[in-house]
Formats: structure tokens, C-alpha cells, sequence
């Protein structure tokens, strides 16, 4: 059995994942460009790394970080292509104070349980498609706000799948 590629996320609630699949439709992809399906649609907060299988329910509860408020709003104002990996992003002007209190609270929580994390700077984006080309026909007409309750722990294996749900 193979380990699971894990990370924590929020997920939108269904008014967000309409906006921004209605966006994506309305906007002229680069010939290379692989959009994102709603269900995959996610705002990375750690990626942990392969966790055997069998450890997955005993991360659960270690993973779980009191927060002054879970449900999150996050102003998406501009798409950016980011050459590595080779993606189309949303983001926002800035973070919201609780996104960074969650964010640093499950840091310690993902280093108290044994995961070291990557050192760059957190920069909140939803990653709308998968291209190596620029996507200049892509703009944000007003921002796309995003909602969310609670956060996920994920795992990657083509595709998302929501493991756990937190708040």
C-alpha cells in the first residue's frame, strides 16, 4: 500500500465554486491549459509530504487547532501564471488577519506532529489550471469572493480527496 500525499486546505462552499467555474468558463485558456474541476478547486495551507497509510487516523486529531474563527472570506483579485510549476492562479490583495492566525496555528500543530514544513513565505492562492503559457485573456472583473468553513486535511493522488473535516 503507498503512502498518501497529504496537505491541509480550505474548501469553498458551493456559491464560491459556482463564481469561479463560471469565471473559468468565460475566460480564453491558453491551447495547453488543463482547468481545474470544481471538486478539485482548494487553498493550500501546508503541504505535509507521504504519510503512511496507516498513521493517517492517528494524524487526525494532532491536526486539530482551536482558531478564532473558522469561517474564512478571501477576496480573489487577480490571476497570476506562475512558471513552476506551471500554473494559473487566484489571489488575493491580502490575507485576512484570520487566515494567518490559522495558518501559523497549524504550523505548529503540523511541527508538534513531526512534519517539517516549507520555509518560503505563505501566499494563499486557489490554483484555477494547470499551463505553462500565460493567460492573458484571463482577467478578474471585481473580486471573486471566497468562502469557507472549517479547513481539510487532503490527499493528493490524481486528483483531491477530502480526508478529514475540521470546524
Amino acid at each position: 500500500m503507498s503512502d498518501a500525499r497529504l496537505f491541509l486546505a480550505l474548501v469553498p462552499d458551493e456559491d464560491t465554486c459556482r463564481a469561479i467555474t463560471a469565471w473559468q468558463r468565460r475566460g480564453t485558456w491558453p491551447e495547453d491549459a488543463r482547468v481545474y474541476r470544481r471538486e478539485d478547486l482548494h487553498i493550500t495551507l501546508h503541504f505535509l509530504g507521504a504519510v503512511p497509510r496507516a498513521a493517517v487516523g492517528d494524524l487526525v486529531p494532532q491536526l486539530n487547532v482551536p482558531a478564532p474563527r473558522l469561517q474564512l472570506d478571501l477576496s480573489l483579485t487577480h490571476v497570476e501564471t506562475w512558471p513552476r510549476p506551471g500554473v494559473a492562479v487566484l489571489v488575493p490583495a491580502s490575507a485576512p488577519e484570520e487566515l494567518q492566525t490559522l495558518h501559523a496555528a497549524l504550523a505548529t500543530a503540523a511541527t508538534q506532529a513531526g512534519f517539517t514544513l516549507e520555509p518560503r513565505p505563505y501566499q494563499p492562492h486557489v490554483t484555477v489550471a494547470r499551463t505553462r503559457m500565460a493567460a492573458p485573456g484571463i482577467q478578474v472583473d471585481g473580486p471573486l469572493t471566497w468562502r469557507s468553513e472549517g479547513y481539510v486535511l487532503m490527499e493528493s493522488n490524481h486528483g483531491y480527496r477530502v480526508i478529514h473535516r475540521y470546524g
